[in-house]
């Protein structure tokens, strides 16, 4: 087994070295390079999802419509920016 490398890669990062590696097992199988960009994403949503629970303290609790609404804003906010 390899020794697990002392710089941690982001994401992003581990993707471009994938297709940019001499093996071409992993440029070349586009489906594995779909699958880690579809689990990056998931990942984030998941992060995201679970910081804007932490932050509805008891006090500001939330409906579950409300919360969607609060994530729906989030995101349209997101990405007009």
């Amino acid at each position: 087994m390899r020794d697990a490398s002392e710089t941690a890669l982001s994401p992003s990062d581990f993707l471009k070295s994938c297709l940019l590696k001499v093996d071409s097992k992993f440029h070349l199988n586009h489906s594995y390079l779909f699958h880690l960009f579809q689990q990056h994403k998931v990942s984030v949503m998941f992060n995201s999802v679970r910081h804007m629970l932490r932050t509805v303290t008891r006090k500001n609790s939330l409906s579950a419509k409300d919360f969607c609404d609060r994530l729906a804003a989030n995101a349209s906010r997101k990405c007009s920016t």
